[in-house]
């Protein structure tokens, strides 16, 4: 019983210093349209119109109390691992613009905080077979494991928020 109460009281320990660093996650996904799409007519008079090209974006933010030093050591998409790159960003985040859809307007992602905002932006997808850390993210849309002050952690989301789509010329 003594042991069972130990182990308790340990686990509230640490389950309270992981909260103590206020590690926030935002994620969201946009699609991105092509804009203009090139038809071509050739000899016998068949038009023939580019393929519409759709593709994703990641918006990823990790908000951290100032102060703190962040380390992020592995991105995870929807199951697949990504190589990264890491910018401060300044608050308020609003969506990214461009040729939004009629009617669009401009959204706040993340309001004016003192915290800091960390952007956390996927390049390529890395081939990998780690098994463990496999178990943890292949059940979410989104995992981020880091260090904060030497402490390590992770932070995932079910699902990556849809934002309205952008159109490119």
């Amino acid at each position: 019983m003594k042991r069972n109460l130990l182990i308790l009281g340990l686990l509230i320990s640490l389950t309270l210093q992981a909260q103590k660093t206020g590690v926030k996650l935002y994620g969201y996904s946009q699609g991105i349209s092509k804009g203009i799409r090139k038809t071509t007519v050739n000899e016998n008079g068949e038009t023939k119109t580019e393929k519409k090209s759709h593709s994703k974006s990641f918006l990823i933010y990790l908000e951290i109390p100032s102060g703190m030093k962040l380390d992020i050591t592995e991105l995870w998409i929807n199951g697949e691992k990504y190589r990264f790159k890491i910018s401060t960003e300044k608050t308020p985040v609003e969506m990214k613009t461009g040729l939004h859809m009629p009617g669009q307007k401009e959204r706040v992602l993340i309001s004016k905080t003192e915290n800091t905002i960390n952007q956390v932006l996927p390049l390529e997808k890395i081939t990998t077979t780690e098994k463990t850390t496999r178990n943890i993210v292949q059940k979410k849309a989104l995992v981020v494991f880091y260090t904060v002050d030497g402490r390590s952690g992770y932070r995932s989301l079910e699902k990556l928020e849809e934002l309205p789509d952008v159109v490119h010329e």
